[in-house]
């Protein structure tokens, strides 16, 4: 039962480059970059709080991590203290 709980719940390969490409064609790194410069912006205006900012950046971040994990590439993090 082990052997086949475990194989129950292996991804295959297609289902492994199903994901990848989805997240190949769902990912913008420019665009995340744009959105965090947009949340800076709004924090020194004072528009979110600074915890919102920490917030929303974290959630960017992830996105970005998951990113490289798959990828198996090394994009650069956000600053996630106040600008």
């Amino acid at each position: 039962m082990k052997i086949i709980k475990v194989c129950h719940e292996t991804l295959t390969q297609s289902q492994i480059r199903k994901i990848k490409k989805n997240l190949d064609k769902n990912f913008d790194y420019d665009n995340i970059k744009k959105k965090y410069e947009e949340l800076k912006f709004f924090l020194k205006f004072k528009k979110i709080t600074e915890e919102d900012f920490i917030n929303r950046v974290k959630e960017l971040n992830e996105t970005i991590k998951n990113y490289n994990l798959v990828n198996n590439t090394n994009l650069d993090l956000l600053e996630e203290s106040k600008p």
